[in-house]
């Protein structure tokens, strides 16, 4: 086993986790539907055990994985205060995570056939957070008719 490789794996599923976890800390407060915000919580909490089984893998390999920059997470707070200034409601804000969800999946798809061979622990992992990611997809999408009931 490959341990750079390994390394960029855990990497990979890491910041897709934490980026999950970031665009709800940044976005909660702009959030007046209570049925969004529980489903956000909860989301956050799944993408918190994500995050922590990967750290726990790193530390039981005793590999060094690293959270994204602070370039990184300035972009996204920047971006999603930006997005939400003139207009922050429920169906805008639905817009933006199903968004940010799409990319998280779509990095998802590309590391399932990148990191394949490298590690099964880690590829299930990649795996359970795919399936978060699409149950969050359909979970938030029912919120882009909220405002228009």
């Amino acid at each position: 086993m490959n341990e750079e490789k390994v390394v960029e794996f855990a990497n990979t599923i890491y910041q897709n986790a934490k980026v999950g976890m970031q665009s709800i800390h940044d976005i909660e407060d702009k959030i007046s539907n209570r049925e969004l915000l529980k489903e956000l919580r909860s989301e956050y909490l799944e993408y918190e055990k994500i995050s922590n089984k990967v750290e726990d893998y790193a530390k039981e390999h005793n590999l060094e994985i690293k959270d994204n920059n602070f370039f990184e997470k300035a972009k996204l707070w920047t971006s999603i205060k930006m997005s939400t200034m003139t207009d922050n409601s429920t169906r805008k804000i639905a817009q933006l995570l199903l968004i940010g969800t799409v990319m998280g999946l779509s990095q998802c798809y590309k590391d399932k056939f990148d990191y394949k061979q490298v590690d099964e622990k880690l590829y299930n992992t990649l795996l359970e957070l795919e399936e978060l990611q699409d149950k969050n997809f359909t979970n938030i999408k029912k919120f882009l008719n909220s405002d228009l009931q």
